[in-house]
């Protein structure tokens, strides 16, 4: 997934979610086939399956995984106040 992210700028935009859809589809299939023993690794699973839009939401939009931009944006606010 991490190297079609790095490739957005020189493929088109269907392309690159033809290819992150065929990533994320084998990468979920590949975690119902193999459901870790792991009691924390299993529930991991259950979430990544139950909530996979949520999760793979930045990956399809061009939005940060973190809130830092936005945290950024008031630190001086912040700052001042203290």
């Amino acid at each position: 997934m991490f190297s079609t992210i790095h490739l957005r700028d020189s493929i088109t935009g269907m392309k690159e979610k033809r290819r992150m859809n065929i990533r994320k589809k084998k990468l979920l299939k590949s975690l119902q086939r193999r459901v870790p023993d792991d009691k924390d690794a299993s529930n991991l699973v259950k979430r990544l399956q139950k909530y996979e839009e949520e999760y793979f939401r930045f990956i399809c939009h061009p939005i940060p995984p973190t809130n830092n931009p936005a945290e950024q944006t008031i630190r001086k606010v912040i700052l001042i106040a203290k």
